[in-house]
């Protein structure tokens, strides 16, 4: 019999998840589309390339070389420990790191996209009025690119709730803690309890058809503005 109260813990735990990972990655993509627009440079090439390997690397490719990057023996992982004396990996730290950097190339190429549509003699009567880079970016451009940015982030979220291969790498199948729907599905399956895959999944997808439906919207809005 299926345990509904059960159920709602790696629901929790993905939304939770997601919402920070997307916020994670739309910090880190803005920055990058704003340093990579109207340019094309080696610097410029090479964020493109970093940015979007998750989009052609098997997930547990890349999750494998986050683990050897995040884990005791990486960089970053032995000097998180030393400093907070814990481990990174296998913790809601990790889990929202997977998913994030598996949203990252959605919000880095479909926000470069909406900035580029900002109309630029905008942007150049801000600079000629004395705006500096950042209050352009800030009041002119952001705030112009704010429905392509919030179409990114909607993205961006629906990604990041249906992460599995990175974080079963780096965050584990921990209950309660990095659980998230799609590794209880895969638990749910394994174990045979093919009711609670069904239920798992038929919520996880119904929220991505309302997701999708939103973003058709909003994108169709933005199109009927620009005609």
């Amino acid at each position: 019999m299926t345990n509904t109260g059960t159920l709602l813990v790696p629901v929790l735990v993905s939304l939770k998840t997601a919402l920070f990972a997307t916020l994670t990655a739309i910090c880190i993509g803005l920055i990058f589309a704003f340093f990579t627009l109207g340019k094309r440079n080696y610097w410029t090439m090479m964020v493109d390339f970093v940015v979007c390997i998750p989009l052609f690397l098997p997930p547990t490719v890349l999750g494998f070389y986050m683990l050897a990057f995040l884990g005791r023996e990486g960089f970053f992982g032995s000097v998180f420990g030393k400093i907070f004396n814990v481990s990174f990996i296998f913790t809601p730290a990790a889990a929202v790191a997977a998913a994030a950097a598996a949203a990252l190339p959605i919000v880095y190429k479909s926000v470069k996209c909406f900035l580029e549509y900002v109309d630029p003699e905008v942007v150049n009567a801000a600079r000629t009025d004395g705006a500096g880079a950042f209050q352009v970016m800030c009041f002119i451009q952001i705030p112009l690119a704010r429905r392509g940015i919030l179409i990114a982030g909607m993205l961006a979220f629906l990604r990041a709730m249906g992460e599995f291969g990175i974080s079963s790498m780096i965050a584990g199948n921990i209950p309660g803690r990095t659980q998230t729907m799609p590794l209880a599905i895969w638990d749910a399956v394994m174990s045979g309890k093919m009711a609670d895959a069904h239920l798992l999944s038929a919520a996880l997808a119904i929220f991505s058809l309302f997701v999708i439906i939103a973003v058709r919207y909003l994108d169709h809005e933005k199109t009927g503005n620009m005609v």
